[in-house]
């Protein structure tokens, strides 16, 4: 809680309380073991209290009140001491996430009224997967404690269920098979009730959530500890860079916590505190890059195992006459178009590449076009195709070309045999064409460099040349090579 003046917070002030949960005796026994020894016994105490503001068979809003009322259920002086004492013991709750304090303004009655907004505890397995809140309760009670604690809170299963002989199936119900709901009629009073007891859960939640980061919830999840925290603190007085920081989450699908530990590194701010956002945003795209990467690898994993686990047995389907593609010259002898059109429509990729490539079908050409088939999710008969186009125009098996292929299939949506047809005799024509219009063009340009031809006079002479007019024309030379030597 940062009050910089304290007497903006004082027990004159009133107070709301809101929650929308209720504690379970494991949730009381998380405050009781786990909570309080990290930020002690007055903490928790005020914690209670806030929750207690509104019975615990209920949830939602408690009823705005005077401080004054939190001083003397936690015995404190409404003095200075006394304010320090409850803005301390609120902050320790805000830094491990137990609750999320805001200031209201009213200015009509010229009045601040303090907003208190309770989280539940996180459960054992959560509390133990983090690693902040982790190192401080070991630094609290030791590292052989907390082991106590995770034992006494977690019970492990008597059969290691998680080992590769021990094959799972999902056997439960869903919703629509067991039940049928009536959709037809529309019941317009329920909806607006509904709507109307929504619409005030909002005050804690940001309203500008899609223009804005949340600053709350950064703040919430960034270590105290951290060295660069005073400069992340700073960032609330700027807004530019609050929305640059919005951009970069949404560009990479970043979570707060991804966030807040690309923030807490050495390379975020300089020495004066600025924000250096071009190694931030290189250190985001390597990290949305890695999830990426992690993601295709688990997403190849499930729908390998899934493709064992099930059998196609479908039967084979016809191909359209006008859709016939031609056989590529070099397994002519092999198969008829029959054939060779029914095995693109109905047989997988793997074994049309075998037919293609007489020896083994090379590595590099099964992983490209298994990444096709797992990832990008396009159906068989769509990759068939995809190979009869790349060996039928005779293009090239590399990675990029025909990752760069499927890509353009994907973005335009061609998800059945006869699109991809159409796909193909449509970039055909197109590669035709522009050969045409080239040729053309490079024999104007080579006629241009030419040089011009020019006339040659094919008439008779005006004149003839005969010895006297020879003999002129000496003397006229010699008459102005000795004028020239004299006035040299």
């Amino acid at each position: 809680m940062r009050i910089s003046n304290l007497l903006h917070f004082t027990e004159n002030h009133r107070f709301y309380m809101f929650r929308d949960f209720s504690l379970s005796p494991l949730e009381y026994k998380m405050l009781q073991w786990i909570y309080q020894p990290m930020i002690g016994p007055t903490a928790i105490s005020l914690f209670l209290l806030l929750y207690e503001q509104v019975p615990a068979e209920r949830i939602g809003y408690s009823r705005l009140e005077q401080q004054r009322r939190l001083f003397l259920s936690m015995a404190l002086e409404p003095s200075e001491k006394g304010r320090k004492q409850l803005i301390e013991s609120a902050s320790k709750l805000e830094a491990l996430g137990l609750l999320q304090s805001s200031r209201q303004y009213i200015s009509e009655q010229d009045e601040y009224i303090y907003a208190y907004r309770l989280h539940k505890p996180l459960s054992p397995y959560e509390f133990f997967k983090n690693d902040h809140l982790l190192l401080l309760l070991r630094d609290k009670i030791g590292k052989h404690a907390v082991l106590s604690l995770h034992n006494e809170l977690c019970c492990t299963a008597e059969y290691p269920w998680n080992t590769e002989s021990v094959q799972q199936e999902d056997i439960s119900t869903p919703f629509y098979e067991l039940f049928q709901l009536n959709t037809n009629t529309i019941d317009f009073e329920l909806e607006q009730a509904l709507l109307e007891s929504a619409s005030g859960i909002i005050p804690f939640e940001s309203q500008n959530s899609e223009e804005t980061l949340d600053y709350g919830e950064m703040m919430r999840r960034f270590p105290r500890t951290s060295s660069n925290r005073v400069w992340v603190e700073r960032l609330k007085y700027a807004p530019e860079q609050l929305s640059k920081l919005h951009y970069l989450t949404m560009k990479y699908q970043l979570s707060i916590s991804r966030l807040c530990s690309l923030l807490d590194e050495d390379f975020a701010f300089n020495a004066q505190g600025e924000l250096q956002y071009e190694a931030l945003e290189h250190a985001a795209h390597l990290t949305f890059r890695q999830m990426k990467k992690r993601e295709e690898d688990r997403t190849v994993w499930l729908n390998r195992s899934n493709s064992n686990a099930e059998d196609k047995d479908e039967a084979p389907r016809e191909v359209e006459m006008q859709y016939y593609v031609d056989v590529p010259a070099a397994i002519t002898k092999q198969v008829d178009v029959h054939q060779y059109n029914r095995m693109l429509k109905n047989q997988p990729y793997t074994k049309i590449l075998d037919l293609f490539f007489p020896g083994n079908v090379p590595d590099s050409v099964l992983n490209t076009f298994s990444k096709i088939d797992l990832n990008y999710r396009l159906k068989e008969e769509v990759i068939n195709l995809l190979i009869h186009y790349i060996k039928n125009n005779d293009f090239s098996w590399s990675k990029p070309y025909i990752d760069a292929i499927a890509s353009d299939m994907l973005g335009r949506q061609i998800d059945s045999f006869e699109k991809a047809v159409e796909y193909i005799r449509a970039q055909e024509n197109r590669t035709k064409q522009p050969k045409a219009a080239g040729s053309k063009t490079s024999r104007s340009r080579r006629n241009a460099h030419q040089k011009p031809k020019l006339e040659v006079y094919q008439g008779e002479a005006s004149g003839s040349f005969n010895e006297e007019a020879y003999q002129r024309g000496l003397q006229l030379a010699e008459l102005l090579d000795e004028k020239n030597k004299r006035q040299s």
